[in-house]
């Protein structure tokens, strides 16, 4: 996940118009102060991604507003206790999916209309190599005392949903080719936010993320710059690389 406060600055900085969507827009200090620098270029419009008509009404809202969306970045997600997989409540999965699966597919589905109307029909869905099952399988034949190896063990709603989300994102691909829109699964990295940073801790701290979120950004902008329609339906490391399924 990244932080949007400092995507919305590095996007903000570079002159270009950003949306930036959250639940409850009045408790969002950083970006509030965000809006009255950039009181021209900055949007902030409430959005639940859990909440059907909420997701309608920040697409509504935005149509009124700029009339359509270049690139939209599915950033929005929850990560569930760091507990063994087989200690993961049933409870945690089923919010898990929800949201990072269910809420980004229906995000995806609103805004549609808005990209479609956009110049480079980009959808950017942040995933996690957590996600690759490819990734996980080699994380078998790691060393058992290794960082892979002790990681394996762990995260199994948040790696669930993104693998489900890496699928989303090759199946609206697909749909969407023909259309002209670019869509593809994006890992950010480990970055130093909230949800990296307790993955950590919860580790007992001996590994730290080794991104700051201004890093991380960085390096994403720059790919996204460069993304063309055949790229669709891949996954990205935050380096540019591909990251295997």
């Amino acid at each position: 996940m990244m932080s949007l406060k400092a995507l919305d600055v590095q996007l903000l900085e570079a002159g270009h118009s950003v949306v930036a969507t959250c639940r409850k827009p009045q408790q969002a200090g950083a970006l509030n102060e965000l809006a009255n620098t950039y009181t021209d270029r900055l949007i902030i419009v409430p959005l639940d991604v859990n909440d059907e008509a909420s997701i309608q009404s920040a697409a509504s809202k935005i149509e009124e507003t700029l009339s359509h969306v270049d690139i939209l970045i599915n950033n929005a997600g929850i990560l569930s206790d760091v507990v063994p997989h087989l200690d993961t409540e049933a409870k945690d999965l089923r919010d898990v999916l929800l949201t990072n699966v269910v809420g980004t597919y229906m995000v995806t589905k609103a805004f549609l209309p808005l990209i479609r109307k956009g110049h480079k029909k980009q959808i950017i869905t942040i995933s996690s190599t957590l996600g690759s099952i490819g990734k996980m399988q080699e994380s078998l034949d790691a060393p058992e005392n290794s960082f892979p190896a002790a990681l394996s063990h762990l995260h199994l709603a948040y790696r669930s949903s993104k693998a489900a989300l890496n699928m989303q994102t090759v199946c609206l691909a697909a749909e969407l080719k023909h259309d002209g829109i670019t869509i593809i699964s994006q890992n950010p990295g480990w970055v130093e936010t909230d949800m990296g940073s307790y993955t950590s801790e919860k580790m007992g701290g001996k590994v730290k993320p080794p991104m700051d979120p201004p890093t991380s950004i960085s390096k994403q902008l720059q790919l996204f710059a460069k993304l063309s329609p055949a790229d669709t339906g891949k996954f990205f490391e935050v380096t540019g690389d591909i990251v295997p399924w």
